[in-house]
């Protein structure tokens, strides 16, 4: 288990499928996660199965540590062992666990693991432009701006640009 003061991580089970499918399946978290379909209970299934032997791919379920409330998921993926990167993702799912503090604990764990036990040298992501809160908080730990993929996704009728964000071993906070 991988874990901070107020969380922990542990890999996602077949038990917190039904939890992610109605997350997954939130307008907003569609958006999030760029998304342009709802998800059928059987698709989520079979998709589960795929990762759980996808060894380019980590995907962990981010709960409290006071009480073991499942809030969001995290995850490493496109992990590229020969040139050490990997691509990040996160969400919490859960509305009244947003703004607290647990993406960013979140965050440091998952970084602390790909760095310290997959010994990536890498780690990127992609957010739009419009997710202030997310580019906020991806800029305080130290994220660079890498570019801008100008009109890169089609969302809700209209085409947003996305922030490509990176971190890097050398420059983990302490």
């Amino acid at each position: 288990m991988l874990k901070k003061e107020d969380v922990y991580l542990r890999l996602l089970s077949r038990d917190d499928l039904e939890r992610t499918y109605s997350w997954m399946n939130e307008p907003e978290i569609m958006a999030t996660m760029s998304r342009h379909q709802f998800i059928e209970k059987e698709e989520q299934k079979k998709w589960f199965d795929g990762q759980v032997i996808d060894n380019s791919k980590f995907i962990f379920a981010i709960c409290l540590i006071i009480d073991d409330t499942h809030i969001g998921n995290i995850s490493l993926s496109e992990i590229d062992y020969i040139n050490r990167n990997g691509r990040y993702a996160i969400f919490i799912g859960d509305k009244q666990y947003r703004g607290k503090g647990y993406g960013r604990s979140a965050t440091e764990i998952i970084l602390d693991y790909a760095f310290d036990y997959l010994n990536l040298h890498k780690i990127y992501l992609k957010t739009s432009v419009t997710n202030e809160g997310a580019i906020k908080m991806y800029e305080k730990m130290g994220f660079v701006e890498e570019g801008i993929l100008r009109a890169h996704e089609y969302l809700a009728g209209e085409y947003v640009d996305k922030i490509l964000f990176a971190y890097f071993k050398n420059s983990r906070l302490k």
